[in-house]
């Protein structure tokens, strides 16, 4: 009797090999059928999976890991077609997705170690395609809470230098902590760093900073003599109604030497502004809410030298108040 290992080796099994079996009597089973069944009833399996390699090699068709067989009815896994891979938590405090990475190299060395990475290529006129997505639902009509997407940034290496344009580059002794950081490449330029656009529903606020989110600027619009932007540094477009294209608003009532809008120089000399009580300030004159001109001079000459078209008419049309050096003036007005 022939042993099972004294028969001789077959090589690779195709789909056309068959296995001796019983099932309601003895026969054969073809390699391909019984591939098939493992991939049907494995726990993992979909109709398209491949067999997932225990160590290097390439996971193929659809893989999915799931804590919960529904996705739900406003699922972005379903609303952007088939997943290739699926994650899906039970609820409760759960990650579905984790990707982190250190970057332990040498100092300075160039390398790009990402914990996720996201791609997108079009290819085709007139389409779309999206390197990251990321969403969050209030999906519960009349249950509120919080659903954002967080991008944090966490600092306990050191104080920032503040300077602006940070040093970001290779071999930088900065700490430069960003939670956000977009940057163009390519042959030509794109279109805009961040876009906020109307879906279904608008945002009520397009962008909004927290009183205590920022240490220096809440918002800081940088240029130089050579790579400013060819228009201006920021263009602010009225609607066309009557509501204000820029609202500066005052914390508490207004107060008189608090500058609500200031014009520097580069090193922090200011050369003109608007206070709180609305006076226009001026290194040479103000000119406050009332009206009153105030000139700002060292000194105040008292004679005046006669004109040479002789005196001034006998008849005033009226008086311009001025204050020079603190002192009220009024400046009369002749008809022409």
């Amino acid at each position: 009797m022939t042993r099972i290992v004294d028969m001789p080796d077959l090589g690779t099994v195709t789909d056309d090999a068959s296995v001796v079996g019983e099932h309601a009597g003895s026969g054969r089973f073809t390699a391909a059928a019984l591939r098939d069944y493992a991939l049907a009833t494995a726990p993992w399996a979909t109709a398209d999976t491949a067999l997932v390699p225990k160590a290097g090699g390439s996971i193929t068709g659809t893989f999915g890991v799931t804590g919960n067989t529904t996705l739900g009815p406003h699922a972005v896994m379903t609303d952007f077609g088939v997943p290739k891979l699926g994650a899906v938590a039970d609820s409760g405090a759960q990650n579905c997705l984790i990707g982190e990475v250190t970057n332990s190299l040498a100092p300075g060395t160039v390398a790009y170690p990402t914990g996720v990475t996201g791609y997108g290529k079009l290819t085709t006129l007139g389409g779309q395609v999206f390197g990251l997505f990321g969403r969050a639902d209030l999906a519960t009509p009349g249950v509120g809470g919080t659903a954002v997407n967080e991008v944090d940034s966490f600092n306990f290496a050191g104080m920032p230098s503040g300077t602006m344009p940070p040093n970001t580059s290779f071999g930088t002794t900065d700490y430069c902590a960003i939670a956000l950081q977009v940057v163009a490449y390519g042959d030509y330029p794109s279109l805009a760093g961040i876009t906020v656009l109307i879906g279904s529903q608008p945002f009520q606020y397009g962008i909004y900073c927290h009183p205590q989110a920022a240490s220096s600027y809440s918002l800081f619009l940088d240029a130089d003599a050579t790579h400013m932007p060819t228009g201006a540094t920021a263009v602010i477009r009225n609607s066309g109604s009557l509501a204000p294209a820029l609202i500066l608003q005052t914390k508490g009532a207004p107060h008189g030497l608090a500058t609500v809008l200031s014009v520097q120089t580069d090193g922090g000399l200011q050369q003109a502004g608007i206070n709180q009580s609305g006076d226009f300030i001026n290194t040479g004159f103000e000119l406050n809410s009332s009206g009153l001109l105030n000139f700002k001079v060292a000194s105040v000459s008292p004679s005046a030298t006669t004109g040479a078209n002789g005196d001034v008419p006998a008849q005033v049309a009226g008086y311009v108040g001025v204050q020079v050096s603190g002192t009220q003036y009024k400046i009369p007005l002749y008809n022409i």
